[in-house]
C-alpha cells in the first residue's frame, strides 16, 4: 500500500506535546521530558545532581547553586551551567541559558523567563509566524517534487553504474593478476633456455668475429705494399717538386743579395764627402732597413743554410702526409670490405647449438580479459618458424625426443630463434598484461573516486557527483562547490583571486538542527522564496572537505557543506563561525521531505 501524500509538513518541536505532569506540581523553567526526576524527589524530599551531589529538594530554585550541573536551579540564574526551558504552549519550544533569567529581556514567548508583569505573551503570534513559514516551506517542497524524483531516478542509475562498474573492474583485474601469473611463469620456464642461449650465441660472436678480424688483417697486409708502393712514388714526385722549388728560391735570394751590393757600390763612387756624411746620416735614420734586409736574408753561406732547412721541414711533411694517406686507404679499404667478409665468415662459421626445450613451455595463451580480449598471446607472425617447429617435432625424430628426467615431448630450437621469442613475444607479451593492469589500476582509482559517495550517501546525490556550483557574490566573495571534489572561494574583485577551502574525501558528520541551540541550522525563515528552512531538511548528513589552503597558523582551511530543501540545485549561503572554518548551505530537492516517501514507495 502507497503511503498517503502528505498536506504540510509540521516542525518536530511543534509535535511535542507536553508530557503529562501531577496536576499538582509546577517547577519554574522545567523541561516536560524530565519532569519525572523532579516529581520523584518531590516525593522523596531529596534531589540528586548528575553530577553526584544530593540536596533537600526545597533547595531547588532557591537562586543558590548546589549542583555543578546547574540541574537544582533551572528556574533561576544562579548556575552559570545551567539552562532555562521556555514552556510557551503552541510556540517555539526551546532552552535558553540560565544567565539570561531575570536579565530584563524577554527570550520565551510566554515571558516565562521573567518576573511576572515583565513581558508580554507572544506564543500566539509566534504560533501563527512558524505556520506562516511552514506553508511557505510546504510550497517549495511541492515545487521541488518533480525534480526530486528526476535526481532520486538519475541518482538510481548513477549508482547501479558505479557498482556495476567496481564490480567488472575488479573482475578484470583479477583476470590480468591470473594472465600475468601464467606470463611470468612462461618466462620463467624459458628464462634458463635462453640464458644459455645467449651464451651459445655470444661464443658464437666471439669465434666470427676473430676469423673476421684474421681474414681482415691478412686481407690489409696483402694491400697494404700495393698502396705503399704508389704513393711512395707520388712522394718521390712530390719532393723532387720540392727540391726544385727551393732551388729557384735560392738563386733569386743570391740574385737579389748581388744587386744591392752592385747598387751600393755605385753609391759610393758617384758621392762625394759631404754625401756620404749624409749618407752616414741616413744610415742612422733610415738606412737600417736596408742594412737590415740584408742581415735577414744574410751572407751566401747563410742563404744557402736556411734553404736547406726550410727543404728538411718540407721533405719531412711529404712523407709524414704519405703515411697518412697509406694508413687512412687502408683503413677505408677494411671498413668496406668487412661487411663481406663478415657474411662470408658467418656462412661458414658452425651455427650455436640448437636447444632442446620442452614444447609445453611454447603454448600460446588465449586471453579472455576485456581489455585483451581474445588475443593470442605469447606467440605472433614472425614466429611462424618456431611454430613450423613444434608441429613437426611430432613426426621428426631429429627435431623431438623424450627427456631422461620425464619432461616429456622436446623441441630443437636455434639459439637466436629462442632469444627472440623471448625477448620480441614473451616478454613482450608480459609487458602488455603489465600495460593492461596499469589501465585497469588507473580506471579503478577513477571509480574510487566515485566511490567517495560511499554506501551512506542519499541516492539523489549521486546525481550530483563532479557537477559543480558556483553562488552568487555572499559578501565580497563567490563560493563553488564541485560535490564530492572540492570547495573554492574567489573573491568578486577582477582579480578573480582564488583559494582552495577543502577536498572531500568521504567524510561526513551528522547534525540534529534543533541541537545547535541559535546557531543558523535552527533558523525558521526560508532563505529565499525557492529554498525553504534549514529545520525541514532530511539529510541531516553534512559533508566536510578538508585540508585545504593555509591560513594564518599553519591552520587548513575546513568546509562542511549542509544540505537545505529547495528547487534548485545551488549554494545559497555561507559563513565562516570561526577562523578557516565554513559552513555552506546548498540547496537541493534531495533534501525534501517527500523524497523519503518516494523512497518507501519505490522500495
Amino acid at each position: 500500500m502507497k503511503r498517503a501524500p502528505i498536506a504540510l509538513v509540521v516542525p518536530a518541536f511543534l509535535l511535542v506535546a507536553h508530557l503529562p505532569l501531577f496536576s499538582s506540581f509546577h517547577l519554574r523553567g522545567l523541561n516536560p521530558r524530565a519532569s519525572h526526576q523532579y516529581v520523584t524527589a518531590q516525593q522523596n524530599g531529596t534531589f540528586y545532581c548528575s553530577s553526584g551531589e544530593s540536596v533537600p529538594f526545597e533547595y531547588v530554585n532557591d537562586d543558590y547553586c548546589d549542583c555543578r550541573s546547574g540541574e537544582d536551579e533551572i528556574g533561576t540564574s544562579a548556575c552559570s551551567e545551567g539552562s532555562f526551558y521556555c514552556g510557551g504552549i503552541g510556540a517555539k519550544q526551546r532552552r535558553i541559558p540560565s544567565s539570561r533569567v531575570d536579565d530584563g529581556i524577554c527570550d520565551c514567548c510566554d515571558g516565562g523567563d521573567e518576573k511576572e508583569g515583565v513581558c508580554e505573551n507572544q506564543c500566539q503570534a509566534e504560533q501563527e509566524n512558524i505556520f506562516d513559514i511552514i506553508r511557505s516551506n510546504q510550497v517549495i517542497i511541492n515545487s521541488a517534487k518533480s525534480e526530486t524524483e528526476m535526481m532520486f531516478a538519475k541518482g538510481k542509475i548513477a549508482k547501479d553504474r558505479i557498482e556495476k562498474e567496481m564490480k567488472e573492474n575488479e573482475e578484470e583485474r583479477a583476470c590480468l593478476s591470473v594472465l600475468k601469473e601464467k606470463g611470468e611463469e612462461k618466462r620463467e620456464q624459458l628464462r634458463a633456455y635462453v640464458d644459455e642461449a645467449k651464451a651459445r650465441v655470444e661464443k658464437w660472436h666471439q669465434s666470427v668475429t676473430a676469423k673476421v678480424e684474421e681474414e681482415i688483417t691478412a686481407y690489409v697486409n696483402e694491400e697494404r705494399p700495393k698502396i705503399e708502393e704508389r704513393e711512395r712514388e707520388r712522394m718521390e714526385e712530390e719532393k723532387r717538386e720540392a727540391r726544385e722549388s727551393h732551388a729557384k728560391m735560392e738563386a733569386e735570394m743570391r740574385e737579389e743579395v748581388a744587386r744591392r751590393e752592385e747598387e751600393e757600390k755605385k753609391r759610393k763612387e758617384n758621392e762625394g764627402d759631404e754625401a756620404v756624411a749624409e749618407k752616414g746620416e741616413s744610415k742612422e735614420d733610415g738606412g737600417g732597413s736596408e742594412v737590415q734586409v740584408e742581415d735577414n736574408m744574410g751572407g751566401g753561406s747563410e742563404i744557402e743554410a736556411k734553404v736547406e732547412s726550410s727543404l728538411d721541414e718540407t721533405l719531412a711533411i711529404i712523407e709524414d702526409e704519405m703515411k697518412r694517406r697509406v694508413d687512412f686507404e687502408v683503413d677505408d679499404m677494411a671498413r668496406q670490405k668487412r661487411p663481406e667478409v663478415q657474411v662470408e665468415v658467418e656462412k661458414n662459421m658452425p651455427l650455436p647449438t640448437p636447444l632442446r626445450v620442452p614444447s609445453s613451455h611454447l603454448t600460446s595463451l588465449t586471453s579472455t580479459c576485456t581489455k585483451l580480449k581474445g588475443e593470442k598471446l605469447f606467440e605472433s607472425g614472425k614466429n611462424v618458424v618456431l611454430a613450423r617447429i613444434v608441429s613437426s617435432s611430432s613426426t621428426s625424430s631429429s627435431t623431438s625426443a623424450s627427456s631422461s628426467d620425464g619432461e616429456g615431448e622436446v623441441v630443437d630450437i636455434p639459439a637466436r630463434t629462442l632469444i627472440d621469442f623471448y625477448n620480441d613475444v614473451v616478454d613482450f607479451d608480459v609487458k602488455k598484461i603489465e600495460v593492461a593492469m596499469r589501465e585497469a589500476e588507473q580506471q579503478q582509482k577513477s571509480i574510487d573516486d566515485d566511490g567517495k559517495l560511499g554506501p551512506s550517501t542519499p541516492l539523489p546525490l549521486y546525481h550530483l557527483h563532479n557537477k559543480c556550483f558556483t553562488s552568487s557574490a555572499i559578501a565580497e566573495f563567490e563560493y563553488e562547490v564541485c560535490m564530492f571534489n572540492k570547495v573554492t572561494q574567489r573573491e568578486k574583485s577582477s582579480a578573480k583571486r582564488s583559494q582552495q577551502l577543502g577536498v572531500f574525501n568521504k567524510k561526513w558528520v551528522d547534525f540534529a538542527p534543533f541541537d545547535q541551540g541559535e546557531n543558523r541550522l535552527g533558523k525558521m525563515q526560508p532563505f529565499s522564496d525557492r529554498v525553504a528552512s534549514p529545520y525541514v531538511s532530511m539529510l541531516q548528513s553534512a559533508m566536510i572537505y578538508e585540508e585545504g589552503a593555509y591560513c594564518g597558523g599553519g591552520v587548513r582551511r575546513e568546509t562542511t557543506v549542509f544540505f537545505v530543501c529547495g528547487e534548485v540545485n545551488a549554494v545559497v549561503d555561507a559563513e565562516e563561525p570561526s577562523m578557516c572554518k565554513y559552513n555552506l548551505f546548498f540547496s537541493t530537492p534531495a533534501a525534501c521531505p517527500h523524497m523519503y516517501h518516494l523512497r518507501a514507495d519505490l522500495n
